[in-house]
């Protein structure tokens, strides 16, 4: 039976030190869904997906993912669980050769026969990276790491894969094909939660959508409706209490 709900995140608050980076966030990513997070810079977005991955401790609040308390839980033991979070900037392992990297994403696992059919699987889906495939991440492109950081997340087999800014920084043909293939791993059942300043590409893929202001959610609607308004667009200018009252 599916469940209603693969993560939910109720109240949740934290930051870093004397700097509040959210306050009472709550919001629901049911299963097989794309849940878009947007926001201008400083909003809470990037805490968000660190407090999910274990990387930032909440100051208050629940999270749970399939009704397991994520709240207490280290990095290492959230990724078994079905988590794996694509960080902003890629982050790749630069003096590792791509397929050293995506080994690295399947650092939990003990199916040897499982990995190997999904580096095939991740070079069939990254064709660019085949050729490449002992070359050193650190000497890729931009858009070529995106690829690897992608891969690398999804050789975890998660149930949830959260990525921080995927088009940053890249050519806007690179960024059309990250977006085709997410709308590929969306397709196939993957549950994806997207952090992206490029508020067009994300409504344009996204089910449902939250905007973040000021470490608050000021919107949280379905995405069809919001595709071709300025209701998003009001958020980010400050306008968060028109938004929430459905004014254009």
């Amino acid at each position: 039976m599916t469940p209603a709900s693969l993560l939910t995140i109720h109240d949740l608050s934290a930051g870093y030190g004397a700097i509040r980076a959210l306050a009472g966030v709550s919001l629901d990513v049911p299963p097989n869904r794309i849940i878009a997070v947007l926001g201008a810079n400083g909003a809470g977005k990037t805490t968000l997906l660190r407090c999910i991955s274990g990387l930032v401790r909440p100051t208050a609040g629940r999270m749970q993912f399939l009704g397991q308390d994520l709240a207490r839980i280290a990095p290492e033991v959230i990724v078994p669980l079905g988590i794996s979070h694509v960080p902003e900037r890629r982050q790749v392992f630069p003096s590792l050769t791509v397929l050293e990297n995506l080994k690295m994403g399947a650092f939990t696992r003990r199916d040897a026969s499982g990995i190997t059919e999904d580096l095939e699987r991740m070079f069939a889906m990254f064709p660019i990276l085949r050729p490449r495939a002992r070359q050193l991440a650190g000497t890729l492109s931009g858009g070529e790491q995106q690829m690897l950081a992608i891969g690398r997340g999804l050789m975890a087999r998660p149930q949830l894969l959260m990525l921080d800014e995927p088009s940053l920084g890249l050519a806007p043909q690179i960024v059309d094909e990250i977006f085709r293939v997410l709308g590929v791993l969306a397709d196939s059942g993957l549950t994806l939660m997207l952090i992206e300043q490029n508020a067009a590409k994300a409504l344009a893929v996204a089910h449902h959508v939250y905007v973040l202001q000021n470490g608050r959610v000021a919107l949280s609607a379905p995405a069809e409706g919001l595709r071709g308004t300025t209701r998003v667009q009001a958020v980010y200018l400050g306008g968060g209490r028109r938004a929430r009252a459905g004014e254009a």
